[in-house]
């Protein structure tokens, strides 16, 4: 199974599906704490690894969020210039990039906390979800 295919899977799992996957928290459904064999001590370490990256990843979807009306009300207003709409794209795109370099940090951090065995079983599992 590859890293790729994993990466894949636990993203989808933080941002859809069933049970406690629909809060992103798929570790804390018990069904599938059982099916991929996570342990308690593994439940507990993924759960801190993601509550500490909640206020950022929050902070910068509230900054990303803001960037994009202003884009959109700059685009809308039609008075921008080639420079000052690259000035606001590049805006935008930089904290669109800091959040997902958040995401997929706390992704290779989770990735990290799970073992081989388990890296395999958990795409299987979230696919049939």
């Amino acid at each position: 199974m590859s890293a790729r295919v994993l990466f894949v899977a636990i993203a989808l799992a933080l941002s859809a599906g069933p049970a406690a996957a629909e809060s992103g928290r798929w570790w804390r459904d018990p069904a599938t704490q059982r099916d991929v064999d996570l342990s308690p001590a593994q439940v507990s370490a993924i759960e801190r690894v993601y509550e500490t990256s909640v206020a950022e990843r929050r902070v910068l979807r509230a900054r990303l969020d803001r960037e994009d009306r202003a884009l959109a009300h700059a685009l809308a207003q039609g008075t921008l210039t080639d420079a000052a709409a690259e000035r606001l794209v590049n805006r935008v795109e930089h904290v669109r990039a800091r959040r997902n370099i958040a995401r997929t940090s706390l992704l290779v951090r989770i990735y990290d906390m799970l073992t081989p065995e388990q890296r395999r079983k958990l795409p299987l599992l979230l696919a049939r979800q």
